[in-house]
């Protein structure tokens, strides 16, 4: 169905292999997704942003990456729409904003500048 679904003029679809590997590939995803969080398998990286004309860091972006113990670096367009689809895309931004603040947090405790601000409007959100 989801073959078809708006497409003008189009009432069928032929079951192929394509398919059913990328429903098995989703699947897949689905399975695994918890077991990686638990085991540290998915990792935040912080892009810093930088003001072009200071040239200062003035934020930074909170990134994800899948390392898999098996398959090895699985880029993000790979499983975000999965997760987004399955609803388990909440649980990667939960484990994200939790690493984003035990990172803000480690760098508060060694005094870093500016980070206590942005630190503690991200406890009020939390």
């Amino acid at each position: 169905m989801q073959e078809i679904k708006g497409k003008a003029f189009r009432f069928y679809t032929f079951y192929d292999d394509n398919m059913r590997k990328n429903m098995l590939y989703e699947k897949k995803i689905e399975n695994e997704i918890l077991g990686a969080i638990e085991s540290d398998y998915i990792k935040t990286y912080v892009q810093p942003k930088v003001d072009m004309r200071s040239g200062k860091i003035v934020g930074g972006e909170a990134l994800v990456r899948w390392l898999h113990p098996k398959d090895g670096f699985i880029y993000p367009d790979k499983f975000i729409p999965v997760l987004e689809k399955s609803g388990y895309i909440l649980d990667v931004d939960k484990y994200i904003w939790k690493s984003v603040c035990m990172f803000l947090g480690s760098r508060k405790e060694k005094n870093k500048k500016r980070i206590q601000k942005i630190y503690r409007e991200l406890q009020d959100v939390i």
